[in-house]
């Protein structure tokens, strides 16, 4: 890996979690309103599915950890590498960034309502959980979307930098 992949990646990293940590609103024992999924949803589509996976996935860990929320940070460090790997793996194989914006948004809401549910005991905290995800996904999906206008920008900028 050259130098200048290494740096892009460092900064791509950061980015997440800087995302994940700095606009963090606080829902008391329920965890925090973030923007990892908005940076996890759009850098992923050019990554290998092995890479995505850990980048999706640590920095959230990490800002769990940072922010007080440690119990959720194993959790988050699975879900969010199942959603990494999954827009990763799609994303190679030309599926539309609809579909795959949706598919991550739905392991997203399924997998902190089961680890919610796991923590708690209660489906109905996990509902109440699953409502606040929603508007951080539903804000993902629509940005990222947004965002794809970018794309091949994106793409040449890091095929001309990371050679």
């Amino acid at each position: 890996m050259n130098r200048r992949k290494i740096i892009l990646t460092g900064l791509a990293w950061l980015t997440l979690l800087g995302f994940t940590a700095i606009p963090a609103v606080s829902l008391g024992n329920l965890g925090y309103i973030n923007g990892c999924d908005l940076v996890i949803m759009t850098a992923c589509v050019f990554m290998k599915p092995s890479i995505a996976m850990l980048y999706a996935s640590s920095a959230p860990a990490l800002a769990d950890l940072l922010l007080g929320h440690g119990v959720f940070s194993p959790y988050t460090f699975l879900i969010r590498a199942l959603q990494g790997w999954l827009i990763g793996f799609m994303a190679q194989k030309g599926v539309r960034r609809i579909s795959i914006v949706l598919v991550s948004g739905c392991v997203v809401l399924f997998g902190y309502a089961v680890a919610v549910a796991m923590m708690y005991g209660s489906w109905q905290v996990a509902l109440t959980e699953t409502l606040y995800n929603l508007i951080q996904v539903v804000i993902a999906i629509i940005a990222s979307l947004l965002l794809q206008r970018y794309d091949n920008t994106i793409r040449d900028y890091i095929d001309k930098n990371t050679e």
